[in-house]
C-alpha cells in the first residue's frame, strides 16, 4: 500500500481495465472445497507455471520488477516472476499458486508494478533495483505539497493467546499485506487489529482507514465489535471466526454467550488489491445493523451455529469474483 496526501493509491496495473487471458489450461475436475478439492493434487510446474499469449510482451519485459495476479474462482494468487521465458512464451513464478493457473476454467490475470502500466492517475510503481518509487499525480498534487507514507507493518496490534481485552476510540491506518495466495475470502491476509485464539473481546468505536490489509481479523469466541468504521482497505473490513470452521458450538456454549457478536458497523470499499475479500466475515457470529458497500466479492458470509443475520445493508458488491 501507498498513501499520498491522504489518498490510498493504485498500484500500476497492467492492463487499466480488464484483464489479460493466458493459453494454460488446467482441466482436471473440482472435488469441491469439502471433498480433498483437486481429483489430483497438482504439480509444483502446473503451481508455478503460466503460458502467456503471443504478442502480450516483448523480449524487454521488465519481468523482475512486475507482481501478476493469477485469478481462480472465488479467490486469486499473488506472485512474482522467477524466469521470463520470451521464446517459450512462460512465466515460471517465484513460489507456487493457490491454484494452477488455467483451473476452474479461468484464464484471467493481470499484471501490476510496471513502469508501462502507470497509465492512470493517482497510480504508483516500484521499481525493486532501483528502490525508487514512482507516482502518477492528479492535477492536485505537487512536488512541494506531496507527502507520502510508505506502510512497513502488516498490524498495528497483534496478539495471540488472549482474553478479556478491550479496544476503543481510536483509529488505525497506513498497514501493508504480503504478497501471497490469500486463499478464500483473503483470509491470509492480516489486520490492522490482528487477534489469534481470543476470548471475551470488545471492539468499539473505531475506524479503519486507507489500510493495505484487513481491518480486524479475530479467530476466538465472544469476539464483540460495535459501532465501528472500515473504509478504503486492500483486502477485507471485518473477519471474526475461530481456528477450526468445522467446529461446532455446544448449546451450552451458545448459552454462556461464546456467539460473537458484529453490529452497527460500516464497512466501505474494501479489496482494493485482494478481490476475494469478503466485506464482512462471520462465523458463529450475530451480525445486526451493518452496512457494506462496495466489495469486490461477497458483502457478508456468515455460518456455523448460534447465528443470527438481520437488518444489514449490503451494496454494490460481487464485482470482480464469483
Amino acid at each position: 500500500a501507498l498513501i499520498a496526501n491522504g489518498k490510498y493509491l493504485n498500484k500500476s496495473r497492467y492492463p487499466s481495465e480488464g484483464s489479460l487471458n493466458h493459453e494454460t489450461i488446467w482441466s482436471i475436475r473440482w472435488t469441491s472445497t469439502f471433498g480433498n478439492g483437486w481429483e489430483r493434487e497438482p504439480t509444483i510446474e502446473e503451481l508455478t507455471t503460466l503460458q502467456f499469449k503471443d504478442g502480450d510482451f516483448d523480449e524487454n519485459f521488465d519481468y523482475r520488477n512486475a507482481e501478476l495476479v493469477i485469478y481462480h474462482e472465488w479467490d486469486e494468487s499473488f506472485v512474482s516472476i522467477n524466469e521470463y521465458d520470451y521464446v517459450n512464451r512462460k512465466f515460471i513464478f517465484n513460489k507456487p499458486c493457490g491454484h494452477p493457473p488455467g483451473s476452474f476454467g479461468n484464464q484471467n490475470y493481470v499484471v501490476y508494478n510496471t513502469k508501462s502500466g502507470m497509465s492512470q492517475e493517482l497510480s504508483w510503481y516500484w521499481d525493486k533495483s532501483e528502490n525508487v518509487i514512482y507516482i502518477k499525480p492528479d492535477d492536485a498534487m505537487t512536488a512541494e505539497n506531496l507527502e507520502v507514507h510508505l506502510p512497513l507493518h502488516k498490524s498495528v496490534i497483534s496478539m495471540k493467546n488472549v482474553k478479556d481485552i478491550v479496544i476503543e476510540n481510536v483509529q488505525f491506518t497506513e498497514c501493508t499485506a504480503p504478497l501471497i495466495a490469500a486463499q478464500f475470502g483473503a483470509q491470509m491476509i492480516p489486520g490492522a487489529i490482528d487477534i489469534e485464539s481470543g476470548y471475551n473481546i470488545s471492539i468499539d468505536n473505531i475506524t479503519v482507514k486507507n489500510s493495505g490489509g484487513m481491518g480486524i481479523r479475530a479467530n476466538g469466541r465472544n469476539i464483540k465489535i460495535n459501532k465501528s468504521k472500515f473504509e478504503i482497505l486492500g483486502a477485507g473490513g471485518i473477519w471474526v471466526g475461530i481456528n477450526d470452521e468445522f467446529l461446532f458450538m455446544s448449546d451450552e456454549e451458545i448459552e454462556d454467550g461464546c456467539s460473537s457478536k458484529i453490529e452497527e458497523c460500516n464497512v466501505e470499499r474494501t479489496g482494493i488489491d485482494f478481490f476475494a475479500s469478503i466485506g464482512l466475515f462471520g462465523r458463529h457470529a450475530n451480525i445486526i445493523n451493518n452496512s457494506i458497500k462496495n466489495a469486490p466479492y461477497m458483502g457478508i458470509n456468515a455460518g456455523g451455529n448460534g447465528v443470527l443475520v438481520e437488518k444489514n445493508i449490503v451494496s454494490n458488491v460481487m464485482k470482480k469474483l464469483n
